[in-house]
């Protein structure tokens, strides 16, 4: 809708058309930018001159990454999500007002059972901290479950998975994950099957990574968005990175 309304306004508007490279007076981390050289999805190509730039190129972050070479990343927030597609899964909550709301819960590890009261008190488990887990009802019976693990929990499992079996895939952790260290969620899913994808997959992946730039701004340009950022916490983070709707 802003880039309709933006286009009524005069604004011209090239889609499906990337920036490639741009150029500077001379230095570009003293001097501005005046042009940036482009193509587009039906094989063309050409320059275009500015007076000003607005870097809103997301997390590719053609100013911070390319030329200013000031991003830095959050070490804290180095997250990996991986999810897929389910049907015939159970509902949360039915017969109640939150029936079939989404869900989300923190990874856990089970703690040995050495008497009855240990497993009252606790349950038999524990939050280990890796990561959490959501199960979000979408349309026509489909729900999207999916896991967040910091991206050396997540090599570490890899690795183990390699070690300890003879299926390493995406998809082994992914059920593993889920399995071992997600109860509830787990029990949701029932008796539903896990979707195949029109490219054939079942699991995806993509990262999240939390970073910054100290300079936002300079002759003639401002970096908006995430070209510029990402700092807020992984959890509320993923919610607006993560293409699991």
């Amino acid at each position: 809708m802003l880039l309709r309304h933006a286009g009524k306004l005069g604004a011209k508007i090239f889609e499906e058309t990337k920036v490639s490279s741009l150029v500077f007076e001379s230095d570009p981390a003293t001097t501005r930018p005046t042009a940036a050289k482009w193509t587009n999805a039906q094989g063309k190509s050409g320059t275009i001159e500015f007076d000003y730039l607005v870097d809103a190129s997301g997390r590719r972050g053609i100013m911070s990454t390319t030329y200013l070479k000031n991003r830095r990343i959050n070490d804290a927030f180095k997250n990996i999500a991986f999810w897929g597609y389910w049907k015939g899964c159970n509902k949360y909550k039915p017969g109640t007002t939150r029936e079939n709301a989404p869900y989300f819960e923190s990874l856990q590890g089970r703690r040995p059972f050495t008497s009855f009261m240990n497993y009252i008190l606790t349950r038999a488990v524990a939050e280990d901290e890796s990561g959490w887990a959501w199960f979000i009802p979408l349309h026509n019976d489909t729900v999207s479950v999916g896991v967040v693990l910091h991206q050396d929990i997540y090599s570490r499992k890899r690795k183990e998975l390699r070690e300890n079996s003879d299926d390493s895939s995406l998809e082994a952790l992914y059920h593993s994950t889920l399995d071992n260290y997600a109860p509830d969620i787990t029990a949701l899913l029932g008796e539903g099957e896990l979707q195949e994808s029109e490219d054939g997959a079942t699991v995806k992946q993509a990262s999240d990574f939390s970073y910054n730039a100290p300079r936002h701004a300079g002759p003639r340009y401002r970096i908006v968005g995430d070209a510029g950022g990402m700092p807020r916490s992984p959890v509320f983070r993923s919610f607006s990175s993560f293409p699991y709707f």
